[in-house]
């Protein structure tokens, strides 16, 4: 009889729980298939312990917590780490600039000391903006994988007030193992910044057809092809593109109606724009609109049934900084059930109970579970730095294609 075979040990690091729904889908396909999958992340990724031991956790504690109790925990993580990693603390304090300030040294400290004296046989991160805050995980002697997508790749590395991220990107993609990219154009970028074409694989995104599949009812149709987005309006959501597009239908004779549900800095741009194009009778600024209320549009324009609806909570305030200390005047009573401690909620869950109340069934709502506030290096967060910016959805329906959707 063969000797039974170690599973293959892997860390996913730098995510937040709940993650999004393709690292879901990745950990549970990973899991699946044998792998003994560890998650680095703030959150404890399950409620109870894992019968199975195919998820395990790694806490990486994040540094918004009391003084007190950052001391605190991190004499305990350099204790552990003093006594099973001393070579991989070596390594850490080698990489630490030294020009460093003590208050940024601690937060580092805060970052990688997790990984000291623990090994896989890989360690994956999911976002390059991750591995770039830890570095010194590719001196342990474990092989690092790391992913390519969208904004940190295409967009950071030209913006001269990123030059550090620029910089690590580089040294992340020269260190890694595996470099993951989502296109070939994100590849060309990351070899472009440094990345050993070699090492390159390009794996595109897709979607589950079992999992997005159109609804059973018939969809209303009067010979208009309609668009409609949502999202808050800033530059980089490109809704100039849209309505060009827009534009070219009606000269093409197609009879198009688009509509625009959100708010921003941009709204007067976009108005100008608008009529310098003479779409007035296509287009509509709907403004900023509740889940339910953008449950109920949808419903409205295109005979969607709640129940064959999908929908998704982008990332924005969590409730480890959704702080409202006036919430008695701010929040209907209602709300005040989402309270994970004293005036601090989950607007998350919020939405929801907003639109499993609309009708939607609850596995046909993820949230990313992602803080805007949290993650600098990817949001935008008017708490945080005092510029607002939002992420954006299109959804395209054409008739008959998507019925009941």
């Amino acid at each position: 009889m063969a000797p039974d075979r170690r599973p293959l040990r892997v860390l996913v690091a730098g995510i937040a729980w709940p993650p999004e729904t393709f690292i879901r889908r990745l950990l549970v396909g990973l899991a699946g298939a044998g792998v003994e999958v560890t998650v680095g992340c703030a959150r404890s990724p399950f409620r109870g312990p894992d019968p199975e031991r195919r998820v395990r956790w790694l806490p990486m504690p994040t540094w918004d917590v009391p003084p007190l109790s950052r001391l605190a925990r991190l004499a305990i993580m350099a204790a552990r780490a003093s006594l099973s990693g001393r070579r991989d603390l070596r390594a850490m304090a080698a990489a630490m600039p030294r020009e460093t300030a003590r208050r940024e040294r601690l937060q580092r400290w805060n970052q990688w000391l997790p990984f000291a004296g623990r090994r896989w046989d890989a360690v994956y991160f999911p976002w390059n903006s991750a591995a770039v805050a830890s570095l010194p995980v590719f001196a342990l002697g474990v092989p690092v994988i790391v992913s390519c997508r969208g904004a940190q790749v295409s967009v950071a590395p030209h913006n001269p007030r990123r030059s550090d991220l620029t910089q690590g990107l580089g040294r992340t993609l020269r260190l890694a193992a595996a470099v993951h990219c989502v296109s070939d154009a994100i590849a060309s970028e990351a070899v472009a910044l440094g990345a050993d074409p070699s090492r390159v694989r390009v794996i595109r995104p897709a979607v589950d057809p079992a999992v997005f599949a159109p609804g059973d009812g018939p969809l209303p149709t009067n010979g208009t092809f309609r668009l409609v987005s949502t999202g808050t309006l800033i530059w980089r959501k490109g809704y100039e593109y849209a309505l060009a597009a827009v534009a070219r239908l009606r000269e093409a004779g197609v009879q198009v109606r688009y509509e625009i549900i959100g708010d921003g800095p941009e709204r007067q741009r976009l108005l100008y724009t608008i009529d310098d194009l003479r779409l007035g009778e296509a287009v509509a600024l709907t403004g900023r609109l509740a889940p339910s209320a953008v449950v109920r549009r949808l419903q409205e324009a295109f005979g969607s049934r709640p129940a064959a609806l999908y929908a998704g909570i982008s990332p924005s305030l969590g409730p480890c900084c959704a702080e409202f200390r006036n919430f008695c005047q701010e929040f209907p009573p209602e709300f005040w059930q989402y309270q994970v401690r004293p005036a601090y909620f989950d607007l998350w869950q919020i939405s929801v109970g907003q639109l499993l109340a609309a009708g939607l069934p609850r596995d046909h709502i993820q949230v990313a579970g992602l803080c805007s506030r949290c993650q600098a290096e990817d949001f935008f967060s008017y708490r945080r730095d005092k510029i607002t910016g939002r992420n954006g959805t299109v959804v395209c329906l054409r008739d008959g294609s998507a019925a009941g959707a």
